[in-house]
């Protein structure tokens, strides 16, 4: 048996789950949440393997309502154009909370067959954007270890509802009902409305060196005292305190991750920082987002080149592990530019 880790550094999900469709027969994927712009990353795949004579079933949740209802829409749409024995959907339902994400392959006689088993939601940002981590696993053979994977599948898929337009239906009158209530969802990022971005400010990069992970326990605050990890924001920690003061809502962030082989370089926005006395690594800590229409780069000599010569990082890089600001009226602009070509 072969596996494999898929994180998004270099491969995506999105990636992953096109050429799955393309090599296999039969699939099947149940995920907690699904947001119509996830569904657009497969939906051109997934309509090209049904009519291929593939057979696909679809699972997915609606508990906590981060499911949007215009890609339960988006579903019903594709159902009604295939007999059930070739696309059935089917929905948890709002009581259950499902919160299992695997995508399953397989040909018609069972084998071969591959699994991804993870944290990837149907969603863009975390199919094709965000840090994920979804185990891959492939053999030739049947293996029990695949059979009891898709049982535990089957026996949800079984236990859901039908997908149907009057469910679409009831189910946006609650999501809509629950924005009232709290005045917007929160989410993670393009699971229901996303919080807003905030304003970018042109004439100020950060760069951050990550050589170590966040604690656990450091998470666990941060879970108790923010919102972060609903909204699908990842956490810096290790600042000092006038490192800290200088962060503000809307600097673009060029992060560099040294805690993975591919030491993958992005390019964030911050969103949020908060002072939390109970984290262990730190009482100073930042939320970031992926921004919009990016994607990680290896940490290679063309892209760090480029950055030197915008000034964001030195010839010595004496700044790891720490933050280092560079201000300049045309700064943001000079750094997409230099994702864009490298």
């Amino acid at each position: 048996m072969r596996a494999g880790l898929v994180d998004n550094a270099v491969a995506t999900m999105a990636d992953e789950l096109e050429l799955s469709l393309a090599e296999f027969s039969r699939a099947a994927i149940g995920v907690a949440f699904v947001s119509r712009a996830g569904l657009d990353e497969i939906e051109a795949s997934l309509v090209e393997f049904m009519e291929r004579g593939g057979r696909a079933r679809v699972l997915t949740g609606v508990y906590l309502s981060f499911t949007e209802p215009s890609a339960l829409e988006a579903l019903c749409s594709i159902a009604e154009r295939y007999a059930d024995d070739v696309f059935a959907c089917r929905v948890m339902p709002a009581s259950v909370p499902y919160h299992k994400k695997m995508y399953l392959f397989h040909a018609e006689a069972g084998h071969p067959w591959r699994a991804y088993i993870g944290s990837a939601n149907l969603t863009r940002s975390l199919l094709a954007g965000s840090s994920e981590a979804t185990v891959r696993l492939d053999h030739a053979r049947s293996l029990p270890i695949f059979r009891e994977v898709l049982n535990s599948f089957d026996e949800d898929f079984a236990s859901a509802l039908p997908l149907r337009r009057e469910l679409v239906t009831t189910y946006r009158e609650a999501y809509e009902g629950r924005r009232d209530e709290r005045g917007a969802i929160e989410t993670p990022p393009d699971i229901g409305p996303e919080p807003p971005l905030p304003r970018l400010r042109s004439e100020r990069v950060i760069t951050y060196f990550v050589e170590g992970e966040v604690s656990q326990a450091t998470v666990d605050a941060v879970e108790r005292h923010t919102d972060w990890s609903e909204k699908g924001f990842e956490i810096a920690a290790g600042l000092t305190e006038k490192e800290h003061a200088q962060v503000t809502a809307g600097d673009l962030l060029v992060l560099e991750d040294r805690c993975l082989v591919s030491q993958p370089v992005t390019l964030n926005i911050i969103m949020s920082k908060r002072i939390l006395p109970s984290a262990p690594d730190g009482p100073y800590l930042v939320a970031f987002r992926r921004s919009p229409d990016t994607r990680p780069r290896r940490s290679g000599t063309k892209l760090v080149q480029a950055l030197r010569e915008t000034g964001l990082m030195g010839r010595r890089e004496t700044n790891i592990g720490r933050w280092r600001a560079v201000e300049s009226a045309t700064i943001s602009e000079k750094i997409k530019a230099v994702f864009a070509a490298t």
